[in-house]
């Protein structure tokens, strides 16, 4: 359980747009800097996408309101 939380500490999140780190990936929602965008993650696939999007461009799944 240990080593689990110390490898998703590990993991660097990306924008999926620029590819720049998010660096307050823990909080939600998720606040890209250079992109100047909200991303939420997708319920279904677990994909980052605009808050702006009425489906994740992924899996087609349509955002909770």
């Amino acid at each position: 359980m240990q080593q689990e939380m110390k490898n998703k500490t590990k993991e660097k999140c990306i924008c999926p747009f620029c590819e720049e780190e998010l660096k307050l990936y823990c909080f939600e929602p998720i606040f890209c800097e250079h992109c100047k965008i909200v991303l939420i993650k997708c319920q279904n696939c677990g994909e980052l996408y605009n808050e702006k999007f009425d489906k994740c461009p992924n899996c087609g799944k349509e955002k909770q309101k």
